[in-house]
This record gives structure tokens, C-alpha cells and sequence, in this order.
């Protein structure tokens, strides 16, 4: 089933950020067992991230949007600039590799729509 794509470009600004955050938290709390630290960091790496999506991925997604330049490495590229940001702000190496997985995770949902 096929969405629209206002339907699927919102799903991807909301869903990718998520998938990101699991995998930042999964990588990042490694050493509790704990399901409360694990949320507790799940969200919070949500938050941050939506944050910077919305700073830095969605300028970067209506420019190439409007020069029709919207593509799997261009959307993974965004993220990994994002994920650069977020680890001068302190965080570790890892998530330059979970800001080239939000844009791919990105644009595969984005691709979706018709």
C-alpha cells in the first residue's frame, strides 16, 4: 500500500528519528540491563535527533526537493552532517553512523509515497 507523499514525508521526518534513537540507545547502553535506562536514553536521543532533523535535514531536504535531487546518498549524506553536529556537541564517533542511518531510513519511507 502506497501513501501519498505529504502522507510519507511527515511518516519519514517522524519514523526516521526513532529508528536512529533505537540505535543510538542500542549502541549506547550497552552495559545496563536495565529497560528504564534504555527508554529513558531511547527518548532522549529521539528528542535530539528530531531536533536536528528538523534544524538540518529539513532545509537540507527542500533544496534538494526543489532541484529534484532527492536520493538515497543525498538523504544519507544530510545525516551523516547531522550526526557530525551532534558529536562535536559531545556525543560519541557512533552516531555519524546513526545520522547516515536516519537519512537512508529517510528516504526509504519518503520513497514510498506517490
Amino acid at each position: 500500500m502506497r501513501m501519498k507523499k505529504r502522507t510519507a514525508t511527515v511518516a519519514s521526518f517522524v519514523v526516521a528519528p526513532l529508528v536512529a534513537a533505537i540505535a543510538l540507545s542500542a549502541m549506547e547502553t550497552v552495559s545496563t540491563d536495565r529497560l528504564v535506562d534504555i527508554l529513558e536514553w531511547t527518548l532522549i536521543f529521539y528528542i535530539s535527533i528530531l531536533v536536528l532533523t528538523l534544524l538540518i535535514g529539513l532545509p537540507a531536504f527542500m533544496l534538494m526537493k526543489r532541484f529534484d535531487k532527492v536520493t538515497w546518498w543525498s538523504a544519507s549524506l544530510t545525516g551523516i552532517i547531522s550526526g557530525t553536529v551532534m558529536c562535536i556537541l559531545g556525543l560519541s564517533l557512533s552516531v555519524i553512523v546513526v545520522g547516515g542511518l536516519n537519512g537512508l531510513v529517510f528516504w526509504l519511507i519518503w520513497k514510498q509515497g506517490v
